[in-house]
């Protein structure tokens, strides 16, 4: 009798770019753009937030530092992590 094989797991998929999600955040009617937080690497070993509102997309920091954004405490995206809540509705509904 052969061996049933389990599934292979599920991989995640690659992780939207943080432009993408800064402009899906500047029009998303759930946020206002003073309670969403940009984290981003100062270069320095730290991170550093700034509001939404005040981050300058292509300005002085460039995408590939910017590590999260969140709102409170929830991590709407971390690159560090591969998360990214705005993707699934219902997940993000169950943590707001």
């Amino acid at each position: 009798m052969a061996r049933k094989q389990p599934a292979p797991e599920a991989k995640p998929g690659p992780l939207r770019p943080s432009r993408d999600v800064f402009q899906q955040l500047r029009w998303d009617s759930r946020f206002t753009s003073l309670e969403v937080l940009v984290g981003y690497d100062t270069h320095s070993g730290a991170l550093k937030e700034v509001p939404l509102v005040q981050f300058q997309p292509d300005g002085e920091i460039p995408w590939h530092r910017v590590w999260h954004f969140r709102v409170g405490s929830l991590l709407l995206w971390d690159r560090k992590e591969r998360t990214d809540l705005l993707v699934d509705p219902e997940a993000l509904a169950s943590r707001l």
